[in-house]
């Protein structure tokens, strides 16, 4: 009797580990058969001086509706995941300020298993200043003071650094500017040089720059 128990409960369990088996293994072609009808799509955004254009909005469409909507992050990229394959537009809905975007709808074919790639480039139509405060060990430096001059000495701006250790500004025009640290953060020393920004339609049409604040000893430098 405990022979015939022990054979039943014997093949009870080769049933239940064929029928696991059975649905793993059908799950896992369904999958593949689910993932082989997809592709993905990767938006890059930038201007024309090849630096990431962030803040964009994009929807994906097809004939009959939105299939996803999405905002550009700050490395200017936006993916897609799991598009079926099929056709579908890539459409501009929101352009960051600043920027033109000469082509905003494009179209894309998605095949099986494919990852596409967009490059969109943006037309930067105001020069801009990207100043980074950070310490001597290249560390960001948030709550640096800055403020912005022009020829005339009328002040454009007066703000300070994010968390990034980063402050920007967008000009009306290029031209001849002066800048100027007003307060460090807690801890270090203030950099007080006045410097002078030059902006054209060239390659300073993007001003980038860095101020190094050293860190507060306490100790006083004397000159003889």
């Amino acid at each position: 009797m405990k022979i015939k128990n022990l054979i039943i409960a014997l093949i009870i369990l080769i049933v239940v580990l064929a029928a696991f088996a059975f649905g793993w293994f059908f799950a896992t072609r369904q999958n593949q058969k689910e993932q082989a009808n997809i592709g993905m799509i990767q938006l890059k955004c930038e201007d024309q001086t090849y630096q990431s254009v962030v803040g964009g909005k994009y929807d994906l469409r097809n004939e009959d509706e939105t299939i996803a909507s999405a905002k550009v992050g700050v490395d200017g990229i936006v993916k897609f995941y799991e598009v079926p394959v099929g056709k579908y537009k890539l459409v501009s809905t929101s352009i960051p300020e600043g920027y033109e975007l000469p082509y905003p709808e494009t179209e894309i074919e998605i095949k099986k298993g494919q990852k596409i790639t967009v490059t969109k480039t943006y037309k930067r139509i105001v020069p801009r200043l990207v100043l980074t405060v950070e310490d001597e060990d290249g560390n960001p430096l948030k709550n640096a003071k800055i403020e912005l001059y022009d020829e005339e000495e009328y002040i454009l701006d007066t703000g300070y650094t994010n968390e990034d250790g980063i402050y920007t500004f967008n000009f009306e025009t290029t031209g001849t500017y002066y800048m100027q640290q007003l307060e460090a953060p807690e801890g270090y020393v203030i950099d007080d040089t006045l410097y002078r920004l030059k902006l054209d339609d060239d390659e300073n049409f993007t001003f980038y720059t860095t101020i190094v604040n050293k860190e507060d000893t306490g100790e006083e430098s004397l000159s003889a």
